[in-house]
């Protein structure tokens, strides 16, 4: 038990963490965004500005905030239309100008260094509630991302290390 520990508390974030970094642009539209995230099977990516900076995080979160905010915009207009012309699907939703991501994106970025412990990295996210904290250059530019996951991967590959040499 002792190694474990020991072991845990070596590891720091660039251990662990992900290198390759899908970003989102936070001009983008959210629609571009989504598909972003689906093609690489990914809940939630930093937003970046034209510089590469990160200015916030977009979350599967954000998206469900995005189709509340629709759904309730969509009752409103809809009161009073009658039903048959409601599901006929002639009065379906356009995209607005505002569906983008830095419209929706959580910009209260909680980052974290490489340098820094796992142990760190893991309790920033439960003090912040978050299950991804991206780590930054000096320039604020991604340099990879830690998630709630590798931290419990670090965790396995450090028991299963123990088992090992012990």
């Amino acid at each position: 038990m002792t190694y474990l520990i020991e072991r845990l508390q070596e590891l720091q974030v660039q251990d662990a963490m992900s290198r390759a970094v899908v970003e989102v642009e936070a001009s983008a539209c959210l629609a571009e965004a989504a598909r972003t995230l689906v093609a690489h099977e990914i809940t939630g990516a930093p937003a970046v500005n034209e510089q590469r900076r990160c200015v916030g995080i977009l979350s599967a979160f954000d998206f469900v905030r995005y189709h509340a905010d629709r759904c309730a915009e969509s009752t409103t207009l809809l009161a009073g239309v009658p039903h048959d012309v409601q599901s006929s699907g002639a009065l379906q939703s356009k995209p607005h100008a505002g569906d983008v991501v830095s419209e929706y994106m959580s910009p209260a970025v909680q980052t974290i260094a490489p340098e820094a412990s796992l142990l760190q990295a893991a309790r920033e996210m439960c003090a912040t509630h978050v299950h991804r904290l991206p780590v930054l250059d000096a320039g604020g530019r991604p340099l990879g991302m830690i998630t709630s996951l590798d931290i419990v991967a670090a965790l396995v590959n450090a028991t299963d290390e123990e088992v090992n040499v012990g």
